[in-house]
């Protein structure tokens, strides 16, 4: 028995420091991933020492973690000490043997822990017993212990319960480090959302600042342009020479090549913003459709071609959709065809594919025998900028955004376009729209072009001159008398002096009075005249706001004569027939 040696004999024992463990540095790397050391108390684990010290019957139990040079109690009953040399640290010993329990009997009488000074001095360790603490990896982070200043030893079930509040303590390590890593998720995510919050700002601010550039330019090309394709228009109207009319019709084509490219660009910029939205009115499809041929048709005979209209004599007269988005893409393929076809045939198709009472689904084809595409081309025509090839673009022109247009508008009528073709042979653009059957009918064109102008009265204001007499000359043929303005101010003198008017076209950018301050003015002086917001700017924030102020429609620029007929005999016969309701 070591304690009955003489002292001289025990004096030449010296105390073992703990050896260290063969995964030492990985060992240390999971004890700090764990974020534990030197953090405050807390109650659950003073509640697993306080119940090891009562199953134990023991004056002391210590949750203690072993650091690179000291042993640090995370928790500690019956001594007041929050850490310890590791050289002296009898925990240091039990992590050596992580899956095996460490017990000291009597301290007094083992060689490695008689001399140790926490044995020979306060708090006169002389009984131990430490459960390692073993991550799921396998590291022994420290012990789970209770110590007695006399010798003892402990039952086997006091031995187990020990081994499970062992597992207790590193379940809350566990659940520790999944908190951390979750606040630290969270913090992470905080921090991404305010950067896409920003991001957001910033983009919503570009976006913005992109339509407030777009809607400017659309004005500031548009204006010229309607003047110029207005004073062609009515040139060849006046029946010029030959000599004049090529280099007229040459002028048109151009101007009118590019406003296309404008409205493509400006289209594409409102589909990409998703500023585009659907519309439900009732609209006449046969009359829609001999529209596109008719634009077409001009141009199709300068190309020695022939259009036809193939029109299922099952589709109900009127329907409810957006003939306005409708048209874009039926006329776009259309006019593809013509671009692309030369001594050759186009032909539009709309045949029912299902009926109910109140809904009908139209396929609709626009077949040409041009020039086809090639099969490898066939998969990126829809793509935005994208053209079958540069000698395409280059011989046809375009900005290879149609299609890509196109694609996007029958995505908000929730259908998708497809297409054959074979190169040299032609191709066939197709897709379907389910409609609603329209219950009110409205005007077809044939009643509208057939409108009796004679004898209204029309007030047009516009500060360019060039523009206001252009819109006189296109009312005076239809015998519509007009009071033209180039002041807003004198139109407000003009309604207010009682003259009767049946409708106002009004310029919304003017210097003096704006059309929209104009328009509130005449409102107080006559609240139902019907007045039409007359602008090159087709930002759909500007035409919200005039149907906002009271304007009865919009009238884009620049426009042609017969889109002008249209509308005004829209308007003027919805007059005669409210009076005669009424």
């Amino acid at each position: 028995m070591l304690g009955t040696l003489p002292q001289f004999l025990r004096n030449k024992l010296l105390m073992k420091i703990p050896l260290l463990p063969s995964n030492e540095s990985e060992r240390l790397e999971a004890l700090k991933s764990y974020y534990i050391l030197d953090t405050l108390p807390e109650r659950d684990y003073d509640s697993i020492t306080q119940i090891a010290q009562e199953i134990c019957q023991t004056p002391i139990s210590l949750i203690s973690l072993i650091d690179k040079d000291r042993q640090w109690f995370k928790s500690a009953k019956g001594i007041d000490i929050a850490e310890t040399p590791r050289d002296t640290s009898f925990c240091g010993h039990t992590i050596l043997n992580p899956y095996e329990p460490f017990i000291i009997e009597n301290t007094l009488e083992d060689d490695r822990f008689y001399d140790n000074p926490f044995v020979t001095s306060e708090p006169g360790v002389q009984f131990y017993a430490g459960i390692p603490l073993v991550t799921s990896k396998g590291y022994a982070l420290g012990t789970l212990c209770v110590i007695d200043n006399k010798p003892r030893s402990l039952a086997d079930d006091q031995i187990e319960a020990l081994k499970a509040l062992a597992n207790q303590v590193t379940n809350q390590f566990e659940l520790r480090k999944k908190t951390i890593q979750l606040e630290k998720i969270k913090e992470d995510l905080e921090i991404k959302n305010q950067e896409l919050e920003q991001a957001k700002l910033r983009l919503e601010d570009a976006l913005k600042a992109k339509s407030v550039f777009l809607s400017m330019m659309s004005h500031e090309i548009r204006t010229p342009l309607h003047s110029i394709l207005g004073n062609i228009h009515l040139l060849l109207e006046e029946q010029p020479r030959k000599e004049q009319e090529a280099p007229l019709k040459v002028l048109k084509f151009t101007g009118e090549t590019l406003l296309s490219i404008i409205n493509d660009i400006l289209d594409y910029s409102k589909l990409e913003a998703q500023k585009v939205q659907i519309e439900q009115i009732p609209f006449n499809l046969a009359d829609l459709l001999n529209n596109i041929v008719e634009i077409n048709w001009h141009r199709s005979k300068e190309k020695g071609n022939t259009i036809q209209l193939d029109l299922d004599a099952n589709i109900p007269a009127f329907l409810e959709g957006d003939p306005t988005r409708l048209v874009q893409v039926i006329n776009n393929l259309v006019s593809n065809a013509v671009k692309f076809t030369k001594n050759g045939q186009i032909t539009i198709r709309a045949k029912v594919e299902n009926k109910t009472h109140n809904h009908v689904d139209v396929k609709f084809e626009v077949i040409d025998n041009g020039i086809g595409i090639s099969e490898e081309s066939l998969p990126k025509i829809f793509d935005e900028f994208a053209q079958a090839s540069i000698i395409t673009t280059r011989q046809f022109g375009g900005t290879g955004l149609g299609l890509a247009i196109i694609k996007k508008i029958l995505l908000l009528f929730n259908s998708e376009i497809h297409v054959e073709s074979k190169l040299n042979q032609g191709s066939n653009f197709y897709f379907t729209v389910g409609f609603n059957i329209a219950q009110n009918q409205t005007y077809t064109t044939k009643e509208l072009t057939d409108f009796d102008f004679n004898g209204y009265n029309i007030l047009a204001v516009d500060d360019n001159e060039i523009n206001l007499k252009i819109i006189a000359r296109n009312l005076l043929k239809k015998g519509i008398k007009v009071d033209t303005c180039a002041s807003p101010y004198e139109a407000l003198k003009l309604v207010g002096a009682e003259k009767s008017y049946d409708l106002a076209i009004i310029d919304l950018q003017m210097p003096e009075l704006n059309g929209f301050e104009l328009t509130k003015e005449i409102r107080k002086i006559d609240p139902n005249l019907t007045i039409i917001a007359s602008s090159a700017d087709n930002n759909a924030e500007t035409i919200k706001e005039a149907f906002a102020i009271g304007m009865n429609d919009y009238l884009l620029k620049p426009h042609t004569a017969d889109e002008l007929y249209l509308l005004l005999a829209k308007h003027l016969r919805y007059q005669n027939d409210h009076i005669i309701n009424t």
